[in-house]
C-alpha cells in the first residue's frame, strides 16, 4: 500500500503536541505569576500609604499633645501666680517668660481668654482666634485641638485654666503646622502637603487650594493634574498611580481630622519612579524565566523524544528488509538492548515482538518453501496422470463427450470427432441433441429425463443414432451417466460414451433376411 501526503515525523507531532501543552502551562503559571506581582506590588505599597498615613497622623497628633503641654504648663504658671499676685502681675510674669519660651516652642501666637472667651493678653503674630472654639472648651471644662488655615495652616490647642474647681480663662497656643510636614519629609522620604478651602478655579478643578506643600515646583503640577482628571473622593476612598513628566506619583487624599470626612486634606504624593521601574523589570523578569523555561522543557523534550522514537526510526528503516526476506540483516540493523538491568519499556517490547515476526516470518517461509516443493512434486505426478488420462481418451476406440445439463458439448475426443466427420471446433459449444435425428425420440426423452435429475440412477444407455455432418445416420449405442461436483458451485456435468453399432446392426439384419429366405 502506498501512502500519500507530506511525511511529518511522529516526533514533530509529540513535540508540537507536548509543546502546545507546555505552552498554555508556562502562559498560565507566567500568567498567575504575573497578577502575583502585580498583588505583592500593590500590597506593599498600601502597606506603605498606611505607614506614611499613620506617621503623619501620630506626628499630627505628637504636635497637639506638646501643645496642650505647652498650655497646661501656662496654666499651672498662671495658677501657681495667682495666688501671691494680681491678674495683671501674673499677665506681666508670663511676659517675661513667654519671650524666651515663644522661639524654644516654636509658637507663632499665645493668647490668654478670660471665662467670657474674651481675649485678654496675646503674644506673638497676632492670628485670627476663633472664639466659638473657646467657647466650648469653657464649657466643657476640656482641651481641645483645631487646625485652621486663613492662608498657610496652624495648629491650635485650646486648654481651660481652673482655679478651686472653677474655669477663670482658657489659654489658647497656636504653632505653624509646617513643623509637622518637614518632620513627615524627613521620616518618609515622601511629599506631603495640606488641602484648604478655595473657590474653584475652572470647571473640573477642586474647591480647594494646596498649602504648605514640599517640593512645591515638583508638586503643584500633580496637584493641577489630579484637580482636573479625578474627584476628591475618588483619592479619598484609594490612591492612584499617575504617569507626568517621565516620572511616576502615587497620590492619596487624607483628612486631617479623622472624625471628620472635610478639609483640611493631607496630600500624600509619592514618587514611585524607581518602585515602579523595578515593578516593572520585575514582571519583564516574569516572563523571561517563563519563557526560558518553556524553551529549555521544549528543547529537552525534543532531545528526549529524538531519542527514543530513534529507535522506531530505526526499526521503521529495517522493515522493508522483512518483505525482501532478508532475515539476517534485519536482526543485525535492530539492536538488541540488555534491559535486565534498568528495566524495559514500550520501544523494547516492540523490538522483541519485530524479532520474534521475524522468526516467525523466517520460519513460515521454510514451511512455503517445503509445501511449495511437495505440490510442485505433485502437480508433476498429477500432470502426469492428468497426460496418461487425456491420452487414454484421445486413443479410446469409442466416442467420449462432456456436455452441460442444457445439452452444451464441453469436450469430444478423436474418436468421437471422426465418428461426427467434422472438428472439434465445430463440434464444442454446439448443443448435443442437434446430432440426433428427430424420430430418436426414447433416447431424447431420457436424455431430458436425466438433465432434469427424474432418474433416480442418474444413467441410462440407449441404443440410438447420430447423425453426422455429412448426413449419414450410424447406429451408436450411448451410455450418458449424470457427473455430481463436489464443489456446490461448479455445474454437474454429462458424460456420454458412444460406440458405433453400425457394423453390428448389418449383420443381425442380414442374418435375419438369410432365416426369414
Amino acid at each position: 500500500m502506498h501512502i500519500n501526503g507530506i511525511f511529518f515525523s511522529l516526533r514533530w507531532k509529540l513535540a508540537i503536541l507536548f509543546g502546545s501543552v507546555f505552552l498554555i502551562l508556562h502562559s498560565v503559571f507566567s500568567y498567575f505569576s504575573y497578577l502575583e506581582a502585580i498583588d505583592n506590588f500593590e500590597v506593599g505599597r498600601k502597606k506603605i500609604q498606611n505607614n506614611h498615613i499613620n506617621i503623619a497622623i501620630a506626628l499630627t497628633e505628637d504636635s497637639f499633645l506638646v501643645l496642650e503641654q505647652f498650655g497646661e504648663l501656662l496654666s499651672l504658671i498662671d495658677l501657681l501666680s495667682s495666688h501671691d499676685k494680681s491678674r495683671n502681675q501674673t499677665l506681666s510674669v508670663l511676659d517675661e517668660t513667654l519671650s524666651k519660651w515663644q522661639f524654644s516652642w516654636d509658637m507663632e501666637n499665645v493668647t490668654f481668654f478670660d471665662k467670657q472667651a474674651q481675649p485678654v493678653k496675646s503674644w506673638g503674630s497676632q492670628l485670627v482666634a476663633v472664639n466659638s472654639a473657646v467657647k466650648r472648651v469653657l464649657s466643657n471644662e476640656a482641651p481641645a485641638h483645631q487646625i485652621f488655615c486663613p492662608h498657610t495652616c496652624f495648629q491650635q490647642t485650646i486648654t481651660p485654666v481652673m482655679e478651686d474647681s472653677e474655669i477663670t480663662g482658657a489659654f489658647s497656643v497656636i504653632r505653624s503646622f509646617a513643623d509637622v510636614i518637614i518632620k513627615y519629609k524627613r521620616a518618609t522620604h515622601s511629599d506631603i502637603g495640606l488641602l484648604i478651602m478655595d473657590e474653584a478655579t475652572g470647571e473640573h478643578q477642586w474647591p480647594y487650594k494646596l498649602s504648605g506643600m514640599t517640593l512645591p515646583e515638583k508638586n503643584i503640577p500633580v496637584f493641577d493634574y489630579i484637580s482636573r482628571h479625578f474627584k476628591i473622593d475618588e483619592l479619598l476612598e484609594h490612591s492612584k498611580t499617575i504617569k507626568l513628566d517621565n516620572a511616576v506619583f502615587e497620590v492619596r487624599v487624607f483628612p486631617v481630622h479623622q472624625e471628620a470626612a472635610g478639609p483640611p486634606f493631607f496630600l500624600f504624593v509619592d514618587d514611585i519612579t524607581a518602585d515602579f521601574k523595578g515593578f516593572k523589570d520585575d514582571l519583564k523578569q516574569v516572563w523571561f524565566q517563563g519563557a526560558v523555561s518553556f524553551l529549555v522543557s521544549l528543547i529537552s523534550l525534543v532531545v528526549v523524544l529524538h531519542l527514543l522514537l530513534r529507535r522506531v526510526t530505526k526499526l521503521s528503516q529495517a522493515l522493508p528488509l522483512l518483505s525482501q526476506n532478508q532475515y539476517e540483516a534485519f536482526k543485525q540493523q535492530i539492536a538488541i538492548k540488555n534491559f535486565s538491568n534498568l528495566g524495559y519499556d514500550e520501544l523494547d517490547k516492540l523490538n522483541d515482538t519485530a524479532l520474534t515476526l521475524s522468526d516467525q516470518l523466517e520460519s513460515l517461509e521454510l514451511a512455503v518453501r517445503r509445501n511449495t516443493l511437495k505440490l510442485l512434486e505433485k502437480s508433476q505426478a498429477l500432470g502426469k496422470e492428468r497426460d496418461f488420462i487425456r491420452q487414454l481418451v484421445e486413443a479410446a476406440p469409442i466416442i467420449i463427450i462432456t456436455q452441460k445439463l442444457n445439452g452444451i458439448i464441453l469436450t469430444i475426443n478423436q474418436a468421437g470427432v471422426d465418428e461426427f466427420e467434422s472438428d472439434s471446433r465445430s463440434i464444442i459449444g454446439k448443443v448435443f441433441d442437434a446430432f440426433l435425428p428427430e424420430s430418436d425420440k426414447e433416447h431424447l426423452n431420457k436424455l431430458n429425463q436425466l438433465r432434469a435429475g427424474d432418474l433416480g440412477s442418474g444413467r441410462f444407455q440407449v441404443d440410438g443414432f447420430l447423425l453426422t455432418e455429412s448426413s449419414k445416420l450410424l447406429n451408436v449405442s450411448w451410455l450418458h451417466t449424470l457427473l455430481k461436483s463436489n464443489d456446490e458451485n461448479n455445474e454437474m456435468v454429462i458424460l456420454t460414451l458412444g460406440v458405433d453399432i453400425s457394423a453390428r446392426k448389418i449383420a443381425e439384419e442380414k442374418e435375419s433376411q438369410h432365416t426369414h429366405s
